[in-house]
């Protein structure tokens, strides 16, 4: 009904993210159908699977928690959580993986925090984006992390994690402000 994300892999598999339906649909390759998982999800806004410990991640934005869960076909998850080094979640929308280095990131769309893991409870950090309001998209080019900032219209560069340091790419700005 209102799809905000798909992932792909491992393999072929497909995976759409559903969030006014509260769920995932997914299936194993283009051309057979979608099924639904029953993994317990409210208001979900992406997914990702991470190879080196097999599991998919996903943001539980409605319930303010990142959730971890080995099988789209089943209700088990786990591990969870409702905080990152500290920072509570809220509303955590995107969440991405950076295959060359393993790191797991999530956004919270309000604050900018932007929150780096290798699993839930292992090696978290977090980092305010200059993002100016709003933020509900990260992304990865050309080996780099990039957080969307709605609100103003801008993309913000993550140059050094440890420093933070960011390049503020600006655009027309929706706001007027």
């Amino acid at each position: 009904k209102s799809p905000t994300h798909m992932a792909f892999g491992p393999g072929n598999q497909e995976i759409v993210t559903d969030l006014k339906n509260s769920r995932f649909m997914y299936r194993a390759s283009a051309g057979e159908p979608f099924k639904v998982s029953p993994v317990p999800v409210k208001g979900p806004h992406s997914v990702v699977y991470n190879p080196a410990d097999k599991l998919y991640y996903a943001n539980d934005t409605e319930n303010h928690r990142i959730i971890a869960f080995a099988d789209l076909s089943s209700a088990t998850i786990t591990a969870q959580t409702n905080k990152i080094a500290g920072i509570p979640l809220k509303r955590p929308h995107d969440i991405v993986l950076d295959p060359a280095s393993g790191w797991i990131y999530a956004i919270n769309p309000n604050s900018g925090h932007v929150f780096r893991f290798t699993a839930i409870g292992e090696n978290e950090s977090v980092i305010s984006v200059p993002v100016g309001g709003y933020a509900r998209a990260l992304t990865f080019a050309n080996g780099k992390l990039y957080a969307i900032g709605s609100a103003k219209g801008r993309i913000v560069e993550i140059v050094d994690w440890e420093t933070s340091t960011f390049k503020v790419y600006a655009s027309f700005d929706p706001s007027g402000s």
